[in-house]
Protein backbone atom coordinates (compact mmCIF):
# COMPACT_ATOMS: atom_id res chain seq x y z
CA UNK A 1 0.00 0.00 0.00
CA UNK A 2 1.28 3.40 -0.62
CA UNK A 3 1.85 4.01 3.28
CA UNK A 4 3.92 0.90 3.86
CA UNK A 5 7.05 1.66 1.76
CA UNK A 6 10.29 2.29 3.80
CA UNK A 7 11.52 5.66 4.45
CA UNK A 8 14.47 5.38 1.61
CA UNK A 9 11.70 5.54 -0.77
CA UNK A 10 10.15 8.03 0.92
CA UNK A 11 12.66 10.41 0.11
CA UNK A 12 12.89 9.80 -3.89
CA UNK A 13 11.47 12.02 -6.37
CA UNK A 14 9.97 10.08 -8.82
CA UNK A 15 7.00 11.70 -9.69
CA UNK A 16 5.30 12.23 -13.28
CA UNK A 17 1.83 14.45 -13.48
CA UNK A 18 0.34 15.65 -16.65
CA UNK A 19 -2.87 17.81 -17.38
CA UNK A 20 -4.71 18.40 -20.20
CA UNK A 21 -7.48 21.24 -20.84
CA UNK A 22 -8.96 21.50 -24.10
CA UNK A 23 -12.90 22.76 -24.64
CA UNK A 24 -15.16 25.61 -26.35
CA UNK A 25 -16.68 28.72 -24.91
CA UNK A 26 -19.41 30.98 -25.81
CA UNK A 27 -18.85 34.79 -25.50
CA UNK A 28 -22.08 36.52 -25.17
CA UNK A 29 -22.82 40.39 -25.19
CA UNK A 30 -26.17 42.30 -25.02
CA UNK A 31 -26.21 45.88 -24.83
CA UNK A 32 -28.89 48.69 -24.97
CA UNK A 33 -28.71 51.73 -23.19
CA UNK A 34 -29.24 51.84 -20.12
CA UNK A 35 -28.84 47.95 -19.81
CA UNK A 36 -25.55 46.22 -20.78
CA UNK A 37 -25.09 42.60 -20.17
CA UNK A 38 -21.64 40.19 -20.63
CA UNK A 39 -21.47 36.73 -20.16
CA UNK A 40 -18.52 34.05 -21.04
CA UNK A 41 -19.47 30.32 -20.62
CA UNK A 42 -16.63 27.69 -21.33
CA UNK A 43 -17.14 24.02 -21.60
CA UNK A 44 -13.66 22.65 -20.93
CA UNK A 45 -12.79 19.15 -20.24
CA UNK A 46 -10.28 17.65 -18.10
CA UNK A 47 -7.64 15.20 -18.02
CA UNK A 48 -5.28 14.63 -15.11
CA UNK A 49 -2.99 12.01 -14.41
CA UNK A 50 -0.50 11.24 -11.46
CA UNK A 51 1.63 8.27 -11.35
CA UNK A 52 4.28 8.05 -8.24
CA UNK A 53 6.63 5.20 -8.67
CA UNK A 54 7.88 5.00 -5.65
CA UNK A 55 4.71 5.37 -3.70
CA UNK A 56 3.10 2.41 -6.15
CA UNK A 57 0.19 5.03 -7.36
CA UNK A 58 -1.41 5.94 -10.03
CA UNK A 59 -4.35 8.48 -10.21
CA UNK A 60 -6.71 9.59 -13.13
CA UNK A 61 -9.24 11.82 -13.46
CA UNK A 62 -11.20 13.15 -16.07
CA UNK A 63 -14.21 15.49 -16.51
CA UNK A 64 -16.60 17.93 -18.05
CA UNK A 65 -16.79 21.38 -16.05
CA UNK A 66 -19.14 24.16 -17.65
CA UNK A 67 -18.26 27.98 -16.23
CA UNK A 68 -19.90 30.54 -16.05
CA UNK A 69 -18.61 34.59 -15.52
CA UNK A 70 -21.53 37.40 -16.17
CA UNK A 71 -21.81 40.77 -15.75
CA UNK A 72 -24.62 43.08 -15.96
CA UNK A 73 -24.69 47.28 -16.06
CA UNK A 74 -28.04 49.05 -15.77
CA UNK A 75 -26.93 53.19 -15.49
CA UNK A 76 -30.26 53.91 -13.89
CA UNK A 77 -29.77 57.87 -14.20
CA UNK A 78 -27.11 59.98 -14.67
CA UNK A 79 -25.76 59.67 -11.25
CA UNK A 80 -26.85 56.12 -10.41
CA UNK A 81 -25.67 52.90 -11.62
CA UNK A 82 -26.45 49.18 -10.25
CA UNK A 83 -24.04 46.61 -11.35
CA UNK A 84 -23.99 42.25 -10.74
CA UNK A 85 -22.01 39.70 -11.07
CA UNK A 86 -22.03 36.18 -10.73
CA UNK A 87 -19.04 33.50 -11.34
CA UNK A 88 -19.23 29.50 -11.24
CA UNK A 89 -15.81 28.15 -11.26
CA UNK A 90 -13.66 24.89 -10.67
CA UNK A 91 -10.74 24.27 -9.01
CA UNK A 92 -7.82 21.62 -9.88
CA UNK A 93 -5.07 20.54 -7.51
CA UNK A 94 -1.57 21.25 -9.13
CA UNK A 95 1.75 19.16 -8.48
CA UNK A 96 3.03 21.16 -5.44
CA UNK A 97 -0.14 19.41 -3.14
CA UNK A 98 0.29 15.84 -4.83
CA UNK A 99 3.42 15.31 -4.23
CA UNK A 100 3.80 11.84 -2.29
CA UNK A 101 7.53 12.23 -1.42
CA UNK A 102 8.70 13.83 1.71
CA UNK A 103 10.34 17.31 1.05
CA UNK A 104 11.43 19.78 3.30
CA UNK A 105 8.27 21.93 4.78
CA UNK A 106 10.20 23.91 7.19
CA UNK A 107 13.86 23.53 8.72
CA UNK A 108 13.01 20.44 11.41
CA UNK A 109 9.35 18.97 9.27
CA UNK A 110 9.62 16.29 6.11
CA UNK A 111 6.20 16.60 4.51
CA UNK A 112 4.21 14.56 1.78
CA UNK A 113 0.46 14.43 0.19
CA UNK A 114 -1.56 11.77 0.16
CA UNK A 115 -2.85 12.74 -2.86
CA UNK A 116 -6.47 13.15 -4.28
CA UNK A 117 -7.49 14.77 -8.10
CA UNK A 118 -11.09 15.50 -7.21
CA UNK A 119 -11.52 19.19 -8.26
CA UNK A 120 -13.38 21.89 -6.07
CA UNK A 121 -16.76 23.81 -7.12
CA UNK A 122 -17.22 27.70 -5.87
CA UNK A 123 -20.01 29.98 -6.66
CA UNK A 124 -19.41 33.73 -6.21
CA UNK A 125 -21.95 36.82 -6.67
CA UNK A 126 -22.47 40.35 -5.78
CA UNK A 127 -24.59 43.32 -6.45
CA UNK A 128 -23.73 47.54 -6.14
CA UNK A 129 -25.66 50.08 -6.32
CA UNK A 130 -24.30 52.87 -6.79
CA UNK A 131 -24.35 57.11 -6.57
CA UNK A 132 -22.24 59.60 -7.99
CA UNK A 133 -22.88 63.66 -8.08
CA UNK A 134 -19.73 65.22 -8.79
CA UNK A 135 -21.39 68.80 -8.70
CA UNK A 136 -22.54 68.49 -5.28
CA UNK A 137 -19.34 66.13 -3.88
CA UNK A 138 -21.67 63.40 -2.65
CA UNK A 139 -21.05 59.48 -3.12
CA UNK A 140 -22.17 56.57 -2.02
CA UNK A 141 -22.92 53.08 -2.39
CA UNK A 142 -24.04 49.82 -0.97
CA UNK A 143 -23.11 46.52 -1.99
CA UNK A 144 -23.89 42.67 -1.29
CA UNK A 145 -22.11 39.37 -1.72
CA UNK A 146 -22.08 35.63 -1.54
CA UNK A 147 -19.82 32.94 -1.94
CA UNK A 148 -20.69 29.23 -1.68
CA UNK A 149 -17.97 26.83 -2.04
CA UNK A 150 -17.73 22.83 -2.19
CA UNK A 151 -13.89 22.04 -1.86
CA UNK A 152 -15.12 18.04 -2.11
CA UNK A 153 -11.55 17.19 0.10
CA UNK A 154 -10.57 18.38 3.12
CA UNK A 155 -7.07 18.14 4.24
CA UNK A 156 -5.46 17.07 7.53
CA UNK A 157 -2.09 16.15 9.06
CA UNK A 158 -0.31 13.04 10.51
CA UNK A 159 3.22 13.15 12.58
CA UNK A 160 5.17 10.64 13.14
CA UNK A 161 8.68 12.73 14.28
CA UNK A 162 9.96 14.90 11.61
CA UNK A 163 7.53 13.30 8.92
CA UNK A 164 4.26 14.71 8.75
CA UNK A 165 2.21 13.23 6.11
CA UNK A 166 -0.78 15.55 4.75
CA UNK A 167 -4.22 13.37 4.34
CA UNK A 168 -7.19 14.08 2.28
CA UNK A 169 -10.60 13.33 2.66
CA UNK A 170 -13.91 13.50 0.65
CA UNK A 171 -16.18 15.62 1.63
CA UNK A 172 -19.93 16.76 0.59
CA UNK A 173 -19.65 19.45 3.12
CA UNK A 174 -19.93 23.30 1.92
CA UNK A 175 -18.66 26.75 3.24
CA UNK A 176 -20.75 30.08 2.71
CA UNK A 177 -19.93 33.24 3.37
CA UNK A 178 -21.88 36.93 3.49
CA UNK A 179 -20.91 40.21 2.88
CA UNK A 180 -22.62 43.78 2.85
CA UNK A 181 -20.97 47.18 2.55
CA UNK A 182 -22.26 50.67 2.48
CA UNK A 183 -20.55 53.82 2.30
CA UNK A 184 -20.80 57.54 2.06
CA UNK A 185 -19.05 60.72 1.40
CA UNK A 186 -19.87 64.14 1.40
CA UNK A 187 -17.47 67.04 0.46
CA UNK A 188 -17.59 70.60 1.05
CA UNK A 189 -16.07 73.88 0.14
CA UNK A 190 -15.15 75.62 3.09
CA UNK A 191 -11.63 74.60 4.32
CA UNK A 192 -11.93 71.12 1.72
CA UNK A 193 -13.56 69.79 4.52
CA UNK A 194 -14.73 65.98 3.63
CA UNK A 195 -16.62 63.18 6.29
CA UNK A 196 -17.14 59.80 5.27
CA UNK A 197 -18.75 56.88 6.50
CA UNK A 198 -18.16 53.15 6.14
CA UNK A 199 -19.98 50.02 7.51
CA UNK A 200 -19.01 46.08 7.21
CA UNK A 201 -20.78 43.45 8.23
CA UNK A 202 -19.70 39.51 7.39
CA UNK A 203 -20.48 36.30 8.19
CA UNK A 204 -19.18 32.95 7.68
CA UNK A 205 -19.85 29.18 7.88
Amino acid sequence: TPDSYSVSDNLRNDTYFSNFEGGVGADLSYENHPITINMYIPYTFHSNRLHQKAQGQDLNQKDLSLEVESRVLWDISPHMTWTSHYNLSHSYPTVSTLYGGYIISDYRTLSRYNANLQPGKSHYADTKLEYKNAMAMFFSNVEASYDISYPHVLYGYTMNGIYSTITTSKTDKNSESYSIKAYASKGFYWKSLNFSLTGIWNKSR
